[in-house]
């Protein structure tokens, strides 16, 4: 049976915690942010680790992210990122999508 592949999408608080538990589990995960630094923090941990703007779809495509089985979005202030992300992820056939929502209206996308 093939293991599931993660992706992590936004590197704050949430979204670290979430990358240190899979690692820990020794999950394959690729983890993604726009923020140098904070993929700075994993780069001695994981082994996919992509600086990218998770708007960008073919940069999405360019990190790997065809080849995960469930991506997390961890966009927390920036819901139209968050949504957007969700809605390429979707266009792309992601099997599972999992969002942080930060209010009622945010969960309906």
């Amino acid at each position: 049976m093939k293991s599931k592949t993660f992706a992590v999408i936004g590197l704050g608080s949430f979204g670290r915690s979430i990358a240190d538990q899979l690692l820990e589990l020794h999950a394959d995960v690729l983890l993604i942010d726009r923020d140098e630094k904070r993929i700075n923090g994993f780069i001695d941990r994981a082994k996919n680790a992509v600086i990218c703007d998770s708007t960008d779809e073919k940069a999405l495509v360019d990190a790997g992210i065809k080849s995960v089985d469930h991506a997390i979005i961890c966009i927390g202030a920036d819901i139209q990122a968050s949504i957007l992300t969700s809605l390429i992820l979707k266009d792309l056939n992601i099997p599972m999508i999992t969002v942080k929502a930060q209010n009622d209206y945010h969960k309906k996308s």
